[in-house]
C-alpha cells in the first residue's frame, strides 16, 4: 500500500512520486501535455473525474464540449457524490467514463479497457477507494490520482486510435 507518496524535485523535473512500500514499486508520473492539463483543470477547481476527463479531451484533442463532459461527471467526485471511505475514487471513475464517452461503442471492448485501467490504478496506488487513497495511512494527493488515471486512459485513447470528432460536428453527447 502506498505509504510515501511526495512532490519531489529528481533529476531538475518535477515528478510525483508514488512508492508502494509492500511490493518496493516505485512510480513517476513526469511533466507532460497530459499532466498540464489535468493539473490545470484541477487548480480551476475541478473534481477529479472532470479534471481527468476534461485533461485527456484537451490533451489528446478530441474535441468533446467541456461542460457537457463536466456534468457528466459531477457527481463522481470525493468518491461519488463525496462518499469518499465507500466510494471509488473520482479520477478513476471520470477515466472509466471517458472509455466510453472517447471510445467506438464497443461495449465488449470498453469493458475489457475498463478492467486494464482498474488493474493499473489499483496496482500503481494500491487501492480504488477515495477514503483509502486519502486516509492518514496513505495520503495520496488527489492530484497524484488524478495523474495516474489520466495517464493510463491517455495511453489507452493513443493505442487504441480513438478519433477525435469531426470539424463542425454537434460535440455535445
Amino acid at each position: 500500500l502506498p505509504k510515501l507518496c511526495n512532490f519531489a524535485a529528481i533529476n531538475g523535473t518535477k515528478q510525483f512520486k508514488a512508492m508502494n512500500e509492500n511490493s518496493n514499486k516505485t512510480s513517476f508520473v513526469t511533466d507532460s501535455a497530459i499532466d498540464t492539463e489535468i493539473i490545470k483543470r484541477r487548480k480551476m477547481k475541478y473534481n477529479c473525474a472532470a479534471a481527468t476527463l476534461c485533461g485527456v479531451n484537451a490533451a489528446a484533442e478530441l474535441g468533446h464540449d467541456e461542460e457537457t463532459l463536466k456534468n457528466i461527471v459531477a457527481g463522481f467526485g470525493g468518491g461519488i457524490g463525496r462518499t469518499n471511505g465507500e466510494g471509488t475514487c473520482g479520477a478513476l471513475t471520470g477515466a472509466v467514463a471517458g472509455l466510453g464517452i472517447f471510445g467506438n461503442g464497443d461495449s465488449a471492448r470498453t469493458t475489457e479497457l475498463a478492467k486494464e485501467l482498474f488493474e493499473h490504478f489499483k496496482q500503481q496506488l494500491g487501492s480504488v477507494q477515495c477514503g483509502v487513497l486519502k486516509s492518514a495511512e496513505h495520503r495520496t494527493p488527489c492530484n497524484l490520482c488524478c495523474l495516474i488515471a489520466g495517464r493510463k486512459l491517455y495511453e489507452i485513447v493513443k493505442r487504441e486510435r480513438f478519433t477525435p470528432k469531426p470539424q463542425g460536428e454537434n460535440t455535445e453527447l
